[in-house]
């Protein structure tokens, strides 16, 4: 797995253009002949404190799938390619659309919560709301997507390798190769939950910047404002990260240790040059991470509950 494309595409001044480019869709679905109704609650919803930051907030969201939509799809390609060789590609296409299922779900879920909970006008303006925020939905979930069927794909191509395992364990030629694509993939999988990580904990932010305008325009009040409600949103998008990442990262370490054990298996009349071995080739395969990466990996799985907690507690009270 080669990701000579991320550091391609992730320069200085492609980062800068997609970045400016995708940041100025909302500003121009919001600020431009936004509304227009004439209603002086539509006015009121345009005018209030908050509107900047929340399509300031939207302008993160465009701007950040801007710059990692192109990469991630080729790289998505490209390991599609690789699991298919290997593979039955009807097996794959089930599962990715099992995966690509997930999302919409989710966004039900939360449809229907709202519903419940936000008591919000229902007329022409709201309507005019609705349509752009499926075009946000929908934009989202073009770098969603393809951040998520990569994590799926690195999920089969762990079960590929360990299958690899014994044929390459003693060939010299090809054993480095296959070190080299574990660790690929290891990282790869990193910059998966990194990117997954920033773009669903922008939802609760987003969210709570949202119903910010409202309490300012008189729909909430400061004891009615549905703070817990946003905390929700944090705590369903961890968990819809959590699903996705943990078995991937499960079944990608076993591959390292499955890769060690075969290699350095123990050996009581060796033990301590054979424990020597498989310390240092757990150091290189990244089997044992230490309790800096834990807390890193940590991070940014539970980013969408801890931006929820922040917006919902402390944002916008």
């Amino acid at each position: 797995m080669n990701l000579s494309t991320i550091s391609k595409r992730m320069n200085p001044v492609n980062v800068l253009v997609l970045g400016v480019l995708g940041g100025a869709v909302p500003f121009l679905m919001y600020l431009w002949n936004f509304p227009t109704s004439t209603d002086a609650e539509a006015q009121q919803f345009a005018h209030a404190p908050s509107f900047a930051t929340w399509v300031f907030l939207l302008s993160t969201v465009f701007s950040f799938v801007t710059i990692i939509l192109i990469p991630s799809w080729k790289i998505c390609n490209e390991l599609y390619s690789e699991v298919v060789k290997e593979n039955r590609p009807r097996n794959i296409k089930g599962m990715l659309m099992v995966s690509a299922v997930m999302y919409p779900c989710v966004l039900v879920a939360l449809f229907l919560l709202s519903s419940r909970v936000f008591i919000l006008p229902n007329d022409e303006f709201m309507k005019e709301l609705n349509i752009n925020f499926a075009v946000v939905y929908f934009y989202s979930a073009l770098g969603f997507y393809p951040v998520m069927f990569c994590i799926v794909l690195i999920n089969y191509m762990a079960e590929i390798m360990s299958n690899k395992i014994n044929l390459v364990k003693n060939n010299k030629k090809e054993l480095p190769i296959f070190i080299q694509e574990y660790l690929d993939h290891r990282n790869l999988l990193q910059i998966c939950l990194i990117t997954n990580g920033i773009l669903l904990s922008l939802n609760p932010i987003i969210t709570a910047a949202y119903l910010s305008i409202w309490r300012e325009i008189g729909v909430f009040t400061s004891q009615t404002f549905p703070a817990q409600a946003i905390i929700i949103y944090g705590l369903i998008f961890t968990l819809l990260l959590i699903l996705i990442y943990v078995p991937t990262y499960i079944a990608l370490t076993n591959v390292g240790r499955e890769l060690r054990d075969a290699m350095y298996p123990l050996d009581v009349d060796m033990l301590e040059a054979t424990m020597k071995n498989r310390k240092v080739l757990d150091e290189l395969l990244q089997t044992n991470i230490g309790i800096t990466e834990n807390l890193k990996s940590g991070f940014f799985t539970l980013s969408p509950l801890v931006s929820g907690l922040i917006a919902g507690l402390l944002g916008f009270k």
